[in-house]
This record gives C-alpha cells, structure tokens and sequence, in this order.
C-alpha cells in the first residue's frame, strides 16, 4: 500500500470487508449500522471512532515518498 496506488475497486473491497466485520454481518443477516461510514474515519474529538480511509490514506503514503 505504500508503494503502490491502489485501485479504487480493491478499496472498496476492503472498506466493505471492514464494515462488515464491525457491524457482525454473517448468514445473510445484516447487523445495524450505528453511525455512517464516513463519521467513523473521522477524528475522536469530533464524535468519530478513527478508522482509517483507504483512499485517503494510500494517496498520503504515496505523496510522503515524493
């Protein structure tokens, strides 16, 4: 992740597979989603849990190598 960029797909993929395991979806059933995707990747002090964004992330390695 810190050599390449990553395609938009593939982030996807792992975002879903990520929001899955936290919010318990297995057998078809589909847990309750407490706060949206995009309130969790924010910052502690603003009500957010600190998940990572993928693509937000992978541009920031990429941009640290120069």
């Amino acid at each position: 992740m810190s050599v390449f960029l990553l395609p938009a797909t593939l982030e996807d993929n792992l975002q879903k597979m990520m929001s899955s395991f936290w919010w318990g979806s297995k057998n078809n059933f589909r847990g309750i989603h407490w706060m949206c995707w995009d309130r969790l990747t924010m910052e502690r002090d603003f009500g957010g849990m600190r998940f990572r964004n993928l693509q937000a992330f992978n541009l920031s390695i990429l941009g640290k190598q120069g």
